[in-house]
């Protein structure tokens, strides 16, 4: 007798692969560690542009008290 697999727990793509139950949860696991990868890299990028920002404002602050204590003590 061959074991046949359930019909139920057989899933096909549309690529047309056809997987398992194991096969499947393989495949929705590595979409989402692909997704958590690119959202982590994302993340990184935009804490790295806040610092920018936040570096460029401190120096223009830094800046214009200079020149208004230049300014107050003509």
């Amino acid at each position: 007798m061959s074991a046949r697999p359930d019909p139920s727990l057989i899933i096909q793509t549309r690529s047309g692969r056809v997987l398992d139950l194991a096969g499947f949860e393989e495949a929705i696991h590595a979409g989402l560690l692909r997704r958590e990868r690119e959202l982590t890299s994302r993340r990184v990028r935009v804490k790295k542009a806040a610092a920018r920002l936040s570096e460029r404002a401190l120096a223009a602050v830094r800046l214009l008290r200079k020149k208004l204590i230049a300014a107050l003590r003509r």
